[in-house]
């Protein structure tokens, strides 16, 4: 089995679109997770006033879509469940616009919306490992979630 590593992560800051006026941190990387299989990823790391923390992760892979050749990202949130002790971290696929990464910066690779990644067989199944293997390798990521948490 290959082991899953992050081969690059890059740090910007970013102004929240809300208008709030926060800036937060975005990491741009690759996870790599097998022989010459790797997904690029965007992780955004907001916490607002009265609210726990929440990651919106950014995952850009190969072509999904029939007559659309070009790569594909899948958009996740994630957050501590309200019974962050019994509910842990919950994961959410997510329609693209919903996130800070909205309006996409490129157009070079398809932003899927959730229905998408819902009904192309496997795709919530790699979402999710992916999603795991990320926290799990990228050390900010996994303390940021888990210390609110307690965990």
């Amino acid at each position: 089995m290959t082991p899953v590593t992050i081969a690059f992560a890059n740090l910007e800051q970013r102004k929240c679109p809300c208008g709030c006026g926060q800036l937060f941190p975005v990491f741009t990387g690759n996870l790599d997770y097998g022989p010459d299989t790797h997904t690029i990823f965007q992780a955004a790391h907001l916490k607002h006033a009265g609210s726990g923390p929440h990651v919106w992760l950014l995952l850009r892979t190969g072509p999904w879509v029939k007559d659309d050749p070009r790569d594909c990202s899948v958009t996740l949130h994630l957050y501590l469940g309200e019974r962050h002790k019994e509910e842990g971290i919950v994961t959410f696929i997510t329609d693209p616009e919903k996130s800070p990464f909205w309006p996409g910066r490129s157009e070079e690779h398809r932003y899927l919306r959730r229905e998408e990644v819902l009904r192309q067989p496997g795709g919530q199944e790699w979402a999710i490992a992916r999603r795991l293997e990320f926290e799990r390798q990228h050390k900010p990521t996994y303390e940021f979630l888990n210390e609110a948490g307690g965990t």
